[in-house]
C-alpha cells in the first residue's frame, strides 16, 4: 500500500480506534500513544496490507490486542503505583453524589472483565454490527451476545445500587 492508500483506507479510522483505545485504557493520553503505535505498525506493514480484506477488523484487532499487552504492562506495575493511578480517576460513589451519571456508567464499564468491556464498547459506543464484532474480536454471535448481556445487566445492578445507596444516604 503506497502513502495515498493509507491515507484513504487506515487514516480516517483514527477515531474509532482511539474511541476503542481509550475505552480499554481508561486514559486519553494512553490512548493516544497506543493509536500511534498502532499506525507505526500499520505503516511498517503496508506492503501486506493490500492483501487485509477489512481494514476496519483489522485495525480494530491490532488496536486492542496492543492496548491488552499495555494492561497487562501496567498491572505488572507495583502497588503503590497502581495506588497513584487509581487515585486519578473519581471513584462511583463521588462521582453519584455529584450527580453525574455519564461519569458513573464510565467508571462501571471500566470495572467490567475485558472482553464484556470491549464487546459492550464496540456494539454500543461504536454501534459494530455482531458480524464486525465477530471479525474484529474472533468470538463467535453466540459468545457476543452473552458478553454483551452480562456486561449490560451488571452496570445495571451496580448503576442501581450505587443510585439507590446515595438515596438512602440523603
Amino acid at each position: 500500500m503506497d502513502r495515498a492508500g493509507f491515507k484513504e483506507h487506515v487514516i480516517p479510522l483514527k477515531h474509532r480506534l482511539y474511541r476503542l483505545a481509550w475505552s480499554m485504557l481508561g486514559d486519553p493520553s494512553d490512548a493516544q500513544d497506543a493509536v500511534q503505535d498502532v499506525f507505526i505498525r500499520l505503516w511498517d506493514k503496508r506492503d501486506s496490507l493490500e492483501q487485509v480484506r477489512n481494514m476496519e477488523a483489522f485495525a480494530v484487532t491490532i488496536t486492542k490486542n496492543h492496548c491488552t499487552d499495555r494492561l497487562r504492562k501496567m498491572r505488572a506495575v507495583p502497588l503503590e503505583h497502581d495506588d497513584q493511578r487509581a487515585g486519578s480517576h473519581p471513584d462511583p460513589e463521588q462521582t453519584t453524589e455529584s450527580g453525574d451519571s455519564a461519569r458513573l456508567i464510565y467508571n462501571l464499564i471500566q470495572q467490567l472483565p475485558e472482553q464484556q468491556r470491549l464487546v459492550m464498547h464496540l456494539r454500543d459506543i461504536e454501534q459494530m454490527d455482531y458480524s464486525e464484532i465477530e471479525s474484529a474480536t474472533g468470538l463467535s454471535s453466540e459468545a457476543i451476545r452473552t458478553n454483551l448481556s452480562r456486561a449490560r445487566k451488571k452496570i445495571r445492578t451496580l448503576f442501581t445500587e450505587i443510585n439507590t445507596y446515595g438515596l438512602e444516604k440523603r
